[in-house]
């Protein structure tokens, strides 16, 4: 097994902790250094000093790539060093990894969770990994490695407060419906509630798939929020009431709010050019009275503003 970009050693402690022999590299000779000292209870891993993207494994092996997303150089005041966003960044080179990949009898490679939807190979499995509504990364798997082809969400819920200090993680995958509901085509048709799908579900283009559990509707073409009948609850979900629908100016809205002596307002934005600072600052709130959420969005092809009121969900 190959870890090709082993970085501090983690993945390769998973990997050789799962009983396989590891060979894991990385160009760095103060990483490399850490990583032998972090393997060094792992007899079934090596740690070498060589570029991940020298190296061409055999057709019967498996690979594990880790590209480094960081520039060199210049770190900011918590030691960080640029982060790289595009894969033509990628070290080694995103084509370097599909061809290692294809070629290995089983591979998989964590990428940035902005990996684009439009980028993923042809019969490969696409993971967008979340844990509590933070998105991690994005995985993908060849040969041996893929489970099944095509796009998945992986959301991971933390135990609550009131949980047992051995409570696990748990994870919930969600897959394309076999039928998307497709989105709003009547502004009208707006129902009470409103559902947000975890990051991850918005990452991997799955809104179709809270639609289609909900029996909603996606409010416009990927804009990543459901419009429904009634709650469901999910792990990988949020609900909101739709109190009303306006136009996405700011004198309708401020009325809106004026009228019901609300002082605050906390903005959602996806799918419109609208600068959430410079429209809270139309807005001209005075800071005291209730808060309201608003979500800035397109409805059935319209910027809209939704002011919606969060549901708790058991």
């Amino acid at each position: 097994m190959w870890d090709l970009g082993c970085g501090l050693g983690l993945d390769a402690i998973a990997l050789a902790g799962a009983g396989l022999e590891v060979t894991a590299l990385d160009r760095d000779p103060a990483v490399v250094a850490a990583a032998r000292a972090n393997l060094s209870g792992h007899p079934r891993a090596r740690v070498v000093l060589a570029d991940a993207g020298s190296v061409t494994p055999e057709p019967d092996d498996g690979v594990w790539f880790d590209p480094a997303r960081r520039s060199p150089g210049l770190a900011d005041v918590h030691g960080r060093t640029r982060r790289r966003s595009r894969l033509a960044e990628l070290s080694p080179s995103w084509e370097h990894v599909q061809l290692v990949s294809r070629r290995a009898a089983a591979a998989g490679t964590k990428l940035s969770p902005g990996f684009p939807v439009s980028e993923v190979p042809d019969g490969v499995e696409a993971e967008w990994v979340s844990l509590d509504g933070d998105v991690l990364e994005c995985a993908l798997w060849w040969g041996g490695a893929a489970g099944t082809t095509g796009r998945s969400a992986v959301v991971g819920t933390s135990p609550g407060a009131g949980s047992s200090g051995d409570a696990a993680v748990r994870w919930h995958v969600v897959r394309p419906p076999e039928q998307d509901p497709g989105v709003l085509v009547d502004a009208r048709s707006v129902g009470p509630f409103l559902a947000e799908p975890d990051r991850a579900v918005v990452a991997a283009r799955l809104t179709g798939a809270l639609a289609a559990t909900v029996d909603g509707a996606e409010l416009d073409t990927g804009v990543g929020y459901v419009t429904a009948g009634r709650v469901h609850p999910l792990p990988w979900a949020r609900w909101y009431a739709v109190q009303d629908v306006l136009p996405l100016r700011a004198r309708p809205v401020r009325a809106w709010l004026r009228a019901r002596d609300a002082g605050r307002v906390t903005l959602k934005k996806r799918g419109v050019g609208v600068d959430p600072g410079a429209f809270r600052t139309e807005l001209r709130l005075s800071g005291e009275g209730p808060e309201v959420v608003l979500v800035l969005t397109r409805v059935a092809g319209r910027p809209a503003v939704l002011a919606v009121e969060p549901v708790p969900v058991p």
